[in-house]
């Protein structure tokens, strides 16, 4: 069965806000009797930055974006998520789930553990608070029974090391990160319970039903709004240094760093109470039913969700300066980690409303059921908790990629592929949106067209800018155009001195006269462009290609390597001659040996026959192998009729030298004492 909503949240949701509510009805029944209108108490979670509970967690203030953030992932939790916070030392989400009392962490999009709650109090945890001086993360935990008390389970990565006993309905939390104290509201037994990393170490009586709290880092004072008593009590340290009064039903809390101000939501009159360690500097009216309230440095100001009214006030100061209108009953807002964009969750059951500032950007679907916002400054994520659903929605800020072409002819359709997703247009733009991070590209030509260039090449960075792309493109001409290979290096080796026959001659690279002779010609040489392979012993080769951008291949000849081709593959024709200039040098190779096999006792004219590798036969007094580099080689001499033959097998090895091995053919009937090898002259 589903889970039952109040106002869009699950019941282990309202929870959170049934107690500052039970405390409003009690208190203020007779007003609704008489007329007055019925109170929408908060879901008591704070600010992603330090206001509502002050999480001790910084902004981290952008350049603004240039677009609103999108989801880029959806991580299933436990079952009913309600609340979460970050590991600002680790980079970790840790997210409460109500129903099953466990706690999902969080790796950027993946789950990396579960803490289970049960072996340590069978409750619903309601809150979650970090500690960066320790660091550890505060479960804030409780029962709803016949006996409503709760604890704190204090978790060191996965692990829980502590269990702490607080008062009845705790509900919420806020930490001095000076001293690193807990503060720890208990709605039904009227008290804050102070602990102090595994150990608590006062319980302070403050006014009735409190069910937020702020810290204030000006004066390391915390203010504590009873709901129930309509005033604010003053926490230092661990005393109750007094309080002061409010507006009726005062719900929640923030610190405004700017002015060094206290401000503070009353549901149930309609305004907001600003105050400071001394005195209540004023009131400002704003929406029916402010229910939360939350620092946005963007705006200079703080914001107020007004839950009746649908609409979220903007203040700065003791001025109201704008009306933002929302979607049904915002209950809680936040602002994200990319610079000024609001979250704001209400009673719509799938969906968050997106400000920029003081504008509407829209309304995001989500999971079901959103009910609060977990801000990772680490790696610029937003997490929505959505309830119903069982998973954790995932924003980041996006950055526009854009795609500018010329070239082509006014609607001609073209397309990139940006990292798996296509895009095309007849105009002379495509543009994607993006979070941040490192994106590979490919653009398709059309038909007619050669791709020329693009600036900058594949893959592009998307930081805290938008990113754009210059893509050229080239009609296909009639005309075709050199595209010229020219080598050097061939052919400057000396394999002769002198003169003679097999047309040797004056070295092709040394000066006319030298003495040193080499042959005039250089070793045959190829390149291969797409399906074509031209070949030649001059020392340039040429192709006819039309505009566009080809692949090729050299083929250097035996005993040389390509040391340079300058450009190298793949090369660009636009419009004009190419000429790619190749760098040949001889090989390393070993310098080649021979094997000579040496026969006596054949009668003269006799033929013979040798196998090294390849078999050779002659009629002769030797057989030669050349060509041969270090190693081992196995040999065969072949039988001659009416003859024995000695060695018939064997191998050698060639190591610096050549090698002659001396083969004897007795006649049938005589026998010797068999081959001899010898080395032979390099």
């Amino acid at each position: 069965m589903a889970p039952v909503k109040v106002r869009g949240l699950s019941v282990a949701a309202a929870l959170l806000w049934v107690s500052c509510a039970a405390v409003l009805l009690s208190t203020f029944a007779p007003a609704f009797a008489s007329g007055g209108s019925a109170a929408s108490a908060p879901s008591p979670v704070s600010s992603l930055l330090p206001s509502s509970g002050g999480h001790a967690q910084p902004a981290l203030l952008l350049d603004p974006p240039l677009l609103p953030p999108k989801i880029v992932a959806s991580v299933a939790v436990g079952t009913e998520p309600e609340v979460g916070v970050t590991d600002l030392a680790n980079g970790l989400v840790y997210v409460a789930n109500s129903i099953s009392n466990t706690v999902s962490v969080l790796n950027a999009t993946s789950v990396v553990g579960t803490v289970d709650l049960h072996a340590n109090f069978s409750g619903t945890p309601v809150y979650l608070v970090y500690d960066s001086l320790n660091p550890t993360v505060y479960v804030v935990d409780r029962y709803d029974g016949e006996f409503p008390f709760g604890a704190v389970n204090v978790i060191n990565g996965t692990s829980v090391v502590a269990t702490l006993a607080v008062g009845y309905l705790p509900d919420y939390a806020v930490l001095d990160p000076s001293n690193g104290y807990l503060y720890v509201t208990n709605s039904a037994s009227n008290n804050v319970t102070v602990i102090d990393g595994n150990a608590r170490i006062a319980s302070l009586t403050v006014g009735t039903g409190p069910c937020a709290a702020a810290y204030d880092p000006s004066d390391g004072d915390v203010f504590v709004a009873n709901a129930g008593s309509s005033n604010v009590s003053l926490l230092s340290g661990t005393t109750a240094v007094g309080s002061m009064p409010a507006g009726v039903g005062p719900s929640s809390v923030a610190y405004d760093p700017l002015d060094d101000e206290i401000y503070v939501a009353n549901s149930l009159s309609d305004n907001v109470t600003i105050e400071n360690a001394s005195a209540v500097v004023g009131n400002v009216p704003v929406g029916s039913d402010p229910s939360f309230v939350a620092f946005n440095p963007t705006v200079g100001g703080v914001e107020v969700a007004d839950t009746n009214s649908n609409n979220v006030t903007v203040l700065s100061g003791t001025a109201a300066v704008a009306t933002v209108p929302v979607a049904t009953g915002p209950v809680w807002l936040g602002v994200g980690p990319f610079g000024g964009f609001t979250f704001v969750v209400g009673g719509d059951a799938n969906a968050v409303t997106v400000l920029d500032g003081t504008t509407f950007v829209g309304n995001v679907t989500v999971g079901g059921f959103p009910v609060y916002g977990v801000a990772d400054p680490s790696n610029q994520r937003e997490y929505l908790v959505n309830s119903g659903t069982n998973n954790v929605s995932v924003f980041a800020v996006t950055y526009t990629v854009t795609f500018n072409e010329t070239g082509l002819a006014p609607g001609t359709s073209w397309s990139v592929n940006l990292a798996g997703s296509v895009n095309s247009s007849v105009s002379s733009s495509i543009a994607f949106t993006e979070p941040s991070g490192s994106y590979g590209y490919s653009v398709a030509t059309p038909s007619g067209y050669v791709f020329v260039r693009s600036d900058p090449s594949s893959p592009i960075l998307v930081t805290n800018y938008g990113v754009t792309v210059n893509v050229t493109f080239a009609p296909v001409p009639s005309v075709p155009y050199n595209l010229t290979f020219v080598e050097t290096g061939l052919g400057t080796g000396c394999t002769s001195r002198g003169g003679g026959s097999g047309g040797w001659g004056p070295g092709r690279d040394g000066p006319q006269g030298s003495p040193l002779c080499c042959k005039a010609s250089s070793p045959a040489w190829s390149v291969s462009v797409g399906s074509l392979t031209k070949t030649t012993t001059n020392s340039s080769i040429t192709f006819s290609e039309v505009n566009g951008t080809y692949n090729y291949t050299v083929h250097p000849p035996s005993g040389y390597t390509v040391t340079s081709s300058v450009p190298l593959s793949p090369v660009t024709i636009y419009g004009a001659n190419v000429t790619v200039n190749v760098m040949f040098s001889p090989s390393s190779q070993p310098r080649p040996l021979s094997i000579t096999f040496q026969e006596r006792g054949l009668h003269r004219g006799t033929v013979w026959c040798v196998t090294v590798n390849v078999t050779k036969c002659s009629s002769d007094e030797q057989i030669l192998f050349s060509g041969l580099f270090p190693g081992t080689y196995a040999f065969d001499v072949s039988a001659v009729t009416g003859y024995t033959v000695q060695p018939s097998s064997g191998s050698v090895t060639l190591a610096d030298w050549s090698v002659t091995v001396q083969v004897r053919f007795f006649s049938n009937g005589h026998h010797g004492c068999g081959g001899q090898i010898s080395a032979g002259a390099p």
